[in-house]
């Protein structure tokens, strides 16, 4: 009977008593400043939450504001970052396909900007290698695209072959009944 209490507390009470604070489980550390390595505003983990709410916004939006950071002149990098460049970096990488190119092209700029912090170049070589991924994908549907096209074209080939045995025969059967029909008394 107790245990059935304490589940109908838990149950009641919801989410919102949780016995450790949530907060602090997801406060960004800040970003550590090290000699020589470009200083960026944010974490990578407030830089994906961002990702998240942006990817959520409508395709029409996305673009809008992706074409505006990048017809954009350049504010200046701050700490040696461009602010603006990471922004467009992470609505590139909502959806690369509709992108082409340009997520490649804001990877290339960022990581030759100079060395970034640990957090950042896994970041990078996480999106990176995801851009490998979709890239080898992209190369086997063009590939089986083309074999498709070629077997197509095969079996019209083929096809016609087919069709004029057929035809020949019909013409070898006609002249074996002609001369059937002439060889009989």
């Amino acid at each position: 009977m107790k245990y059935w209490l304490l589940l109908a507390l838990s149950i009641t009470s919801g989410c919102s008593t949780a016995l450790f604070p949530i907060d602090s489980a997801f406060t960004p550390k800040p970003v550590e400043v090290r000699e020589g390595v470009l200083q960026p505003s944010r974490s990578v983990n407030q830089l994906l939450v961002e990702r998240l709410t942006l990817c959520n916004k409508p395709p029409a939006e996305q673009d809008e504001y992706l074409n505006r950071i990048m017809i954009s002149k350049e504010r200046g990098a701050t700490n040696g970052v461009d602010e603006d460049k990471l922004n467009a970096l992470l609505f590139a990488s909502c959806k690369p396909a509709r992108t082409p190119g340009i997520l490649n092209q804001l990877l290339a700029e960022l990581t030759a900007a100079g060395t970034w912090p640990e957090e950042y170049a896994a970041f990078f070589d996480l999106i990176i290698a995801g851009q490998r991924a979709y890239a080898s994908v992209e190369k086997v549907y063009v590939d089986l695209e083309k074999a498709h096209t070629d077997l197509k074209q095969e079996f019209a080939n083929l096809q016609q072959e087919h069709e004029k045995t057929i035809q020949g025969l019909s013409e070898i059967e006609a002249q074996i009944e002609q001369q059937t029909v002439n060889n009989t008394p």
